[in-house]
């Protein structure tokens, strides 16, 4: 059953009137995430990152459309759970061929009255903007990891000799990472994706949140990923329990990178946060360093965003005090490649007060 009847009957019922398809449903089920980016003209966004959606043959199309190209969110038109997005989110419809041909987010559907005449939105739906699930990501309940063993258990494994190669103690890794060897998965599927990978999982308060793995061995293609998480899970922090015990702590993209800048360092699993991890770190430390790749703020190509900057200023704007890695301009080393040594001289380097409220980089 969809999460939101009424906006699907309602987009069924102007799909017959085109004569098309009934609608299909994307990600049935699953509940409403989000996160709040700025455009560049200044304006706030609210941009979904889970959460069921709907799509039909888009009536728009000025030469025609019969691949469903036109979705429509199915938290379209209820009141932002956002302060600061007023009235109703008239941005979550967009069609895949006019995304194309205009590089934003999502385009709203022609207008709000548009919506309200053929009945998109009505009454019903907006009194079931209380009912509607909007998941916590730190609540949830990723897949089992099947069977493991600690990574420390097994000094004759690939996984051992490759983490051992990278300059990383394995023991260290099984300690404080909690890295795991995977034996066994009763789900062939997941036993083909995890195999040939070290497993990481994400704690929070001592219970698993989600879990990532690392392939032990590099390559350049594009598939298999060297990293890889259950589909299904939400985004959340890696290494949340570990660097509570610190009074600051360090954004970085990935568990590599988050292992060699130390303890306090956590893993956002790429270059933005959503709504709900930004709040969560600045309830619960009191700054941030913010150590992205050098390739997605100082050497990043013209075109391309400074998503060091942007993260910077979501976290001064959720009121806590945030300063950046000073990378050297042309250093094309991550955190990952730099190690321990390097990061530490990196933190010491970008902010040396910062640095001192961390024991391990003093």
């Amino acid at each position: 059953m969809p999460l939101n009847s009424p906006l699907f009957n309602a987009l069924a019922e102007l799909a017959a009137k085109t004569n098309g398809p009934p609608p299909g449903i994307v990600n049935e089920g699953v509940g409403f995430t989000y996160s709040v980016v700025k455009t560049r003209g200044g304006r706030l966004v609210l941009l979904p990152e889970s959460g069921e959606e709907y799509h039909i043959n888009c009536p728009y199309c000025p030469h025609g459309d019969n691949k469903k190209r036109l979705y429509v969110h199915h938290m379209y038109g209820m009141p932002s759970p956002d302060p600061r997005i007023k009235g109703p989110m008239i941005d979550l419809a967009y069609c895949q061929h006019e995304q194309k041909k205009k590089p934003q987010l999502f385009i709203t559907l022609k207008n709000y009255m548009w919506a309200l005449e053929h009945g998109l939105i009505n009454p019903e739906i907006l009194q079931q903007a209380a009912a509607v699930e909007v998941s916590d990501p730190l609540e949830q309940e990723p897949p089992s990891m099947g069977q493991t063993v600690s990574l420390k258990e097994m000094p004759e494994s690939e996984h051992y000799r490759y983490w051992l190669r990278r300059g990383y103690n394995p023991e260290y890794l099984s300690d404080s990472y909690h890295a795991r060897i995977p034996l066994f998965h009763p789900d062939d599927r997941m036993w083909d994706m995890i195999r040939s990978r070290t497993l990481f999982p994400y704690l929070y308060k001592g219970r698993v949140i989600m879990w990532q793995g690392r392939l032990t061995y590099d390559h350049a293609d594009k598939w298999p990923p060297k990293w890889w998480f259950p589909g299904g899970t939400r985004k959340v922090l890696w290494n949340i329990d570990l660097a509570l015990q610190f009074p600051v702590c360090i954004l970085c993209e990935g568990i590599s990178s988050g292992i060699a800048a130390g303890p306090a360092a956590m893993g956002i699993g790429g270059k933005t946060l959503n709504t709900r991890m930004v709040e969560f770190i600045a309830e619960n430390w009191e700054a941030a360093m913010v150590m992205l790749d050098p390739a997605a703020g100082i050497n990043r190509k013209s075109d391309e965003q400074d998503y060091q900057r942007r993260l910077i200023g979501q976290l001064m704007e959720a009121g806590l005090s945030a300063v950046g890695a000073r990378w050297m301009r042309g250093d094309n080393r991550d955190p990952g490649d730099l190690g321990p040594a390097g990061c530490v001289e990196l933190i010491r380097r970008s902010d040396s007060a910062f640095a001192q409220r961390l024991v391990y980089c003093r």
